[in-house]
């Protein structure tokens, strides 16, 4: 005969923890490299369409909001690990 199931305790594996570094480093690197291409966007284009200059300027500047959106971000996880006693 086959034994009752335990419910007591599940034969389920844990899954494995997400990173939560991973989304805030996404978030770093693709600020920096869109607002590279932002910035070297707008210096090639620089008085040859002003319309374009000012959209790569315009997409340049969120860019650095993201970067430092993100920065905060990391900080914050990192005080927040800290309490937690994680690191």
């Amino acid at each position: 005969m086959s034994s009752p199931p335990s419910f007591g305790s599940p034969n389920q594996e844990i899954p494995p923890s997400k990173s939560k570094w991973r989304p805030i480093v996404i978030t770093i690197v693709s600020a920096v490299l869109l607002g590279a291409g932002s910035c070297f966007g707008f210096i090639t284009t620089n008085g040859l369409n002003q319309i374009l200059g000012i959209v790569f300027a315009g997409v340049f500047f969120s860019c650095v909001a993201a970067f430092v959106a993100g920065l905060i971000w990391a900080l914050g996880a990192f005080i927040e690990g800290l309490r937690r006693g994680g690191g």
